[in-house]
């Protein structure tokens, strides 16, 4: 399925690039920001589930990150009873794993010699 091999992410960041690059902006964003949302989930849902006290639903909460244009950098998703600024860590540690970690992969791609 495209959701486990990646495809469907790996197409959206291509398309998120593409867009940025056409209105004359760097491929990758610089800018960043965050909200979260707690969603009720119904017995089907996978995963953990959790409560959240402050909006009074059990279900899941996501965190969503999106850049200037409003286009989806990272979306997270984890039980409601998570608290935000904990979620928050947790995305900027996906933050750091999607873009810097293919940053450097990059970079040390483009160090490396090639045959001709």
């Amino acid at each position: 399925m495209a959701f486990e091999n990646g495809l469907t992410e790996e197409t959206h960041d291509v398309l998120v690039e593409k867009i940025r690059m056409g209105i004359g902006k760097k491929p990758t964003a610089l800018v960043g920001i965050i909200d979260s949302q707690s969603v009720k989930a119904c017995n089907l849902s996978e995963g953990d589930i959790g409560y959240d006290g402050g909006k009074k639903i059990k279900g899941k909460k996501r965190h969503i990150v999106v850049n200037t244009l409003g286009l989806v950098m990272i979306i997270v998703i984890h039980a409601a009873n998570i608290h935000d600024s904990v979620g928050a860590r947790e995305v900027m540690r996906s933050l750091k794993d999607k873009y810097l970690t293919g940053i450097m992969n990059f970079k040390q791609t483009l160090s490396m010699p090639f045959a001709i």
